[in-house]
């Protein structure tokens, strides 16, 4: 859907530039032999507003392409000059031009300047929790650390209770920030704690994951055990919750069982198929932020299951050692392009840091030729191009070990 979108825009930008070159020629074609210097000023000032009226795409801007040809219309069929109409043809894009890019920038500096000066000065918790959807994240993040810090959990609670389930996105967001600034009370901790494991369970994805990396923040400044995140079976939830505790590892105790912790929820996401790519993209890149020994030793038990992914073996891209190279190697010859590109890139990255290996080099080189006997079985020499470098990346590989 979205590409689809973005292709009716792209479509829709082209057929306004056709128009307004058509339209260009047609008026200026003989001002422009006679005052070619007017007739490109003439045609900066009619064909800059419709431009950007088209890449914005908003209704206000359609409106006034809508209404700039009216006009111009209009004036061609009274018989007015050609200046005249292109002037009119111009006016409305002008006007949505200097209020998108002026008038409006103005006015919302001058709501959110009235904004922050009502957060500052409330003292009626109702008046805070109504700027928690502002369309400023200043004043959404300031309203929400005043009603989190400043009132009671008697008070602010219900308040937020409500928005940590709001329909935007936005609200849900600076809903969490007061609840982490309401758990400093003490008696805030555990209504937070508890309000934050019940979202967990909310069955949107989104509003799920949002509370998992809330309530990991939370965690790692108390009892890891306690939550009921980890055992969360949804991807995108594991997700979050990893990413809120490695936000917390500037807080560690030293002790490593927050980034251990978010190296197995984050190779478990990576590992599993029927996760949406975009997770696990996500999950990649989070785990990039572990360190190397902890992220492998997560991902390591993982290369015995029956299926896998190309983001799990890429962890071993950076993090792989010699010994792991029989499982990589076995990956070698799955059936899926992307997963046997990612073992080859896993091998020959391990292979590129400690030279062989070692007494593994046996397995290894077995998993190879098995891996290179399934490809030909399903690819013939010159079947395939993306086949063909495999194998050939393969053999250098071998090459490489047997002199090793």
């Amino acid at each position: 859907m979205v590409g689809s979108a973005r292709l009716h825009h792209f479509l829709a930008v082209c057929a306004v530039l056709l128009g307004l070159a058509l339209l260009l020629a047609a008026e200026l074609g003989p001002l422009a032999q006679e005052r070619p210097a007017l007739a490109g000023v003439a045609a900066f000032a009619v064909g800059i507003p419709p431009v950007v009226a088209m890449t914005r795409l908003t209704q206000v801007g359609c409106a006034a392409l809508v209404v700039a040809v009216g006009l111009h219309l209009l004036a061609r069929a009274l018989g007015r000059p050609v200046v005249e109409g292109l002037a009119l043809f111009a006016a409305p894009g002008w006007l949505f031009v200097g209020w998108e890019l002026v008038a409006r920038p103005l006015l919302a500096r001058a709501e959110e300047r009235r904004a922050l000066l009502a957060v500052d000065t409330a003292t009626v918790a109702h008046e805070l929790a109504a700027l928690l959807g502002h369309a400023s994240p200043v004043v959404r993040e300031r309203a929400a650390r005043r009603l989190g810090g400043l009132f009671p959990p008697d008070v602010a609670f219900p308040l937020l209770r409500d928005a940590s389930s709001a329909a935007a996105v936005e609200e849900r967001r600076a809903a969490h920030t007061a609840l982490l600034a309401l758990a400093r009370h003490p008696d805030g901790w555990t209504r937070v704690r508890d309000l934050l494991r019940e979202r967990v369970r909310d069955a949107a994805d989104l509003v799920a994951a949002e509370a998992a990396t809330t309530l990991a923040q939370l965690d790692a400044q108390g009892d890891l055990v306690a939550s009921a995140a980890p055992g969360e079976s949804r991807p995108a939830v594991r997700v979050a919750y990893a990413e809120g505790l490695l936000r917390a590892t500037s807080a560690s105790d030293g002790t490593g069982s927050r980034s251990s912790l978010a190296a197995t929820l984050l190779a478990h996401a990576l590992a599993e198929p029927a996760a949406d790519e975009a997770v696990r993209a996500r999950a990649l890149e989070a785990i990039d932020r572990v360190p190397g020994r902890e992220a492998r030793a997560a991902a390591c038990p993982l290369l015995v299951r029956p299926e896998t992914t190309a983001e799990l073996l890429w962890v071993f891209v950076d993090h792989g050692q010699p010994e792991d190279g029989p499982l990589l190697s076995r990956w070698v010859a799955s059936d899926r392009y992307e997963v046997c590109n990612a073992a080859v890139e896993a091998l020959e990255a391990i292979h590129g840091r400690a030279g062989g290996f070692g007494p593994d080099r046996d397995k290894t080189v077995a998993g190879l030729q098995e891996g290179r006997a399934r490809l030909r079985a399903v690819h013939p020499p010159g079947d395939n191009p993306l086949a063909d470098a495999l194998v050939e990346r393969l053999d250098d590989l071998e090459a490489a070990l047997a002199t090793g």
